[in-house]
């Protein structure tokens, strides 16, 4: 995967499907990508909801 943070990266998908009770129970799916290493910062989630769906991609890391 190509990150705007890392560049290309080796990263894990997790996905699950839920149920969303503020629509009714109506069932979306969420998809998590993060790194591989011993970190597993996540740098990219999407949601399918019942009404459209939502993106959130890594803008920056905070190294402390």
């Amino acid at each position: 995967m190509k990150s705007r943070i890392y560049g290309a990266v080796e990263v894990l998908r997790l996905e699950s499907s839920t149920s969303f009770s503020a629509f009714g129970d109506k069932e979306g799916v969420i998809r998590i990508w993060y790194t591989a290493d011993g970190k597993k910062i996540p740098v990219l989630m999407e949601l399918d909801l019942p009404v459209g769906s939502v993106k959130f991609e890594l803008e920056k890391v905070e190294e402390s």
